[in-house]
C-alpha cells in the first residue's frame, strides 16, 4: 500500500491527515455525513482524485467515482484493503489462535487418565476402520492393537492430577466461593439487621 509523502498527505477539516488508504478508511467510519459530502458529491470525489493522482492507484479511483454514497465509498476501500484472499488467510489464523488454547487443553484433560486415553485410541482406530468397510469383530481388532502397542505402553492408573490448568481451576472456584460469600454477607446485612 503507497504512503503519500507529507506535503500530499489527504486533509480533512479537522485537521487530521491520512497517509493511505488505510488511515483515509479509518478517517471515514466515523465521518459525518455533511463532512463527507464536503469531499464526495455530483461534481467532485476528492478522495477518488487523492488516490488516483498522489497514491496512483487508479482502478480504486474509478470505483470510488462511480458512487457519492458514504456507505459505498467505505465498502469499496475496505474491499481494497483487504482482498478475499487475504480475508480467508486471516480468518484461518483466528481460527488456530481460537482453538489452540482449547486443543492444549483437552491434550491434558485427556492424558489425566491412561485407560481413557487407550480407549479413545481403540475407538478412533475402530471408527476409521469402518469408514473403510472393515467389518471384523471389534475384540479381533483390539487384540491386534494391544499387540502393536507391545511393552512402549505403561499403564498407569493416573497421571498427576494437578497441573496448570488445575490449579487456574482451583483460583478460579475459590475465587467464586469468595464473591459467594460476599454476596451472601450483604444480603444478611440488608435483610436481617435491615
Amino acid at each position: 500500500m503507497n504512503n503519500a509523502p507529507y506535503e500530499q498527505e489527504f486533509v480533512f477539516h479537522n485537521g487530521s491527515r491520512a497517509k493511505n488508504i488505510f488511515e483515509l478508511s479509518v478517517f471515514l467510519e466515523n465521518m459525518p455525513d455533511n463532512e463527507f459530502r464536503s469531499f464526495v458529491n455530483e461534481q467532485k470525489n476528492d478522495f477518488a482524485n487523492w488516490i488516483e493522482y498522489v497514491l496512483e492507484e487508479k482502478d480504486l479511483a474509478i470505483k470510488l467515482r462511480a458512487t457519492i454514497n458514504i456507505h459505498e465509498t467505505r465498502n469499496i476501500l475496505k474491499k481494497f484493503i483487504e482482498p478475499p484472499e487475504k480475508k480467508s488467510i486471516i480468518a484461518v489464523e483466528s481460527e488456530k489462535k481460537i482453538i489452540q488454547p482449547f486443543e492444549s487443553m483437552i491434550k491434558k484433560t485427556v492424558s489425566v487418565h491412561d485407560n481413557k486415553v487407550e480407549q479413545l485410541q481403540h475407538e478412533s482406530y475402530h471408527s476409521e476402520h469402518y469408514k473403510q468397510g472393515h467389518h471384523d469383530s471389534i475384540e479381533d481388532h483390539k487384540e491386534e492393537h494391544h499387540h502393536e502397542q507391545g511393552k512402549e505402553h505403561k499403564k498407569e492408573p493416573f497421571k498427576k492430577f494437578i497441573t496448570e490448568d488445575m490449579s487456574s481451576l482451583v483460583w478460579l472456584i475459590l475465587y467464586g466461593l469468595i464473591i459467594g460469600l460476599i454476596v451472601l454477607l450483604l444480603i444478611y446485612k440488608f435483610v436481617y439487621k435491615g
